[in-house]
């Protein structure tokens, strides 16, 4: 019996009701599709406290959950610790190494490599490098432990998997010593995709106002300056003032431009149209697809974008923003491309995904593409397939760090 271990958290949300792309994808998703003879175990280690826990979705694997959910797997951070922190994180270290495996599957860089039994091969799945595309993002002393981890992680992992040609491109950038172990491979869709409950229809709409607009459109993403709120804001603000089109637009999550944003809209007279909604559940967030007309995705830097996902899931238009990652999502239906930063051109866009209904099946047509494109089923064969080929090379070749 081979195992396969996951160095991190079971699968989670994000605050804003969207998914962390490696760790929903490839724990929820992969583990479900795993070779007969592997058993797979989940060691719970993220920086962050989540309330998910690991779901047992296959008969064929058994789950197992090592240490205390969401305190930092950090060994270096926990012989630092002192008092009960410090221990319980020693202590899940400590189990996790006895815990015997062959591969490591690490889909966050922010985990060191404690080592799984004798010399397990590590996979590395970083979702991005925010950190070097925005610095103005974290403050100082969080930007140089992110640069000190990736180089870390980078430089010790056998394989190190990135979820989209834009990615890949700010690897090798970034890290060109990885060139002969890098891997481009699209992150699986979400495993939870789902239609919303009763209760979370209800929850949903005591979110939004009484008064609807006749056309609705959805943003879901932290606030962050990046993913470029402002220019969807300003777009709606045109489409109220100047086409007279009732149009309402959603946004979830939360972060440093909640404020900045909420004064936007009120210097553009649209406060009543845009409706912050802030963190909500995971289901929560589907109602509200459910319920929108339009998912719209103007961000400046993603890896991939689950919400055009889950928009297909939801069989909604889409519109996003023309940038490498969303381009490469988007193949043959650059039609839901628009120019990131200009209002003039989203008002266009949105305007005519409302009137134009041809335009508007078109846009669905992509979305579902989208969805396509990240079929579990199809990239699960293709993913063990080659962690199994690139295992065995490493191991003919004598590469692994720790040989």
């Amino acid at each position: 019996m081979r195992t396969l271990a996951v160095w991190t958290d079971p699968p989670f949300s994000s605050p804003s009701g969207g998914v962390v792309t490696s760790a929903e994808s490839l724990m929820a998703g992969l583990a479900a599709y795993a070779p007969w003879d592997w058993r797979v175990t989940y060691a719970p280690s993220g920086t962050w406290w989540f309330r998910s826990l690991v779901a047992n979705r296959s008969a064929r694997s058994a789950v197992v959950r090592v240490g205390p959910p969401g305190i930092s797997g950090l060994r270096a951070v926990a012989e630092n610790l002192v008092g009960p922190v410090g221990r319980r994180l020693i202590g899940a270290a400590e189990r996790i190494a006895r815990t015997p495996a062959e591969i490591l599957l690490a889909p966050h860089v922010f985990n060191t490599f404690t080592p799984i039994g004798p010399h397990p091969y590590v996979a590395l799945t970083p979702n991005d490098f925010q950190h070097r595309r925005f610095p103005e993002n974290f403050t100082p002393s969080e930007l140089r432990r992110r640069i000190r981890l990736y180089e870390h992680a980078v430089s010790r992992a056998d394989l190190v998997i990135t979820g989209s040609r834009a990615t890949h491109v700010d690897l090798l950038h970034f890290h060109p010593q990885a060139a002969d172990k890098a891997w481009l491979w699209r992150f699986p869709a979400p495993a939870d995709l789902r239609v919303p409950s009763d209760t979370e229809v209800i929850l949903a709409r005591r979110l939004l106002p009484r008064a609807a607009a006749s056309h609705t459109i959805i943003y879901p993403a932290q606030l962050w300056p990046h993913k470029n709120h402002a220019t969807l804001i300003r777009a709606v603000a045109l489409l109220r003032s100047e086409r007279r089109l009732e149009v309402s637009l959603v946004l979830t999550g939360a972060g440093p431009q909640l404020g900045p944003l909420q004064d936007l809209s009120r210097q553009l007279g649209a406060q009543d149209a845009v409706h912050f909604v802030g963190n909500v559940p995971r289901g929560v967030l589907f109602a509200l697809l459910a319920s929108t007309d339009l998912v719209a995705v103007p961000s400046l830097f993603e890896q991939a974008s689950y919400p055009l996902v889950e928009a297909g899931w939801f069989q909604k238009p889409i519109l996003a923003a023309d940038i490498v990652s969303l381009r490469e999502e988007l193949a043959g239906h650059e039609l839901a491309l628009v120019p990131g930063e200009d209002p003039q051109a989203w008002a266009d866009a949105i305007e005519q995904a409302f009137e134009d209904d041809a335009r508007a099946g078109q846009l669905r047509e992509a979305g579902r593409a989208v969805l396509a494109r990240h079929d579990l089923a199809i990239q699960a064969g293709e993913f063990w397939r080659y962690m199994l080929q690139k295992l065995n090379d490493t191991r003919r070749a004598g590469l692994s760090y720790r040989r």
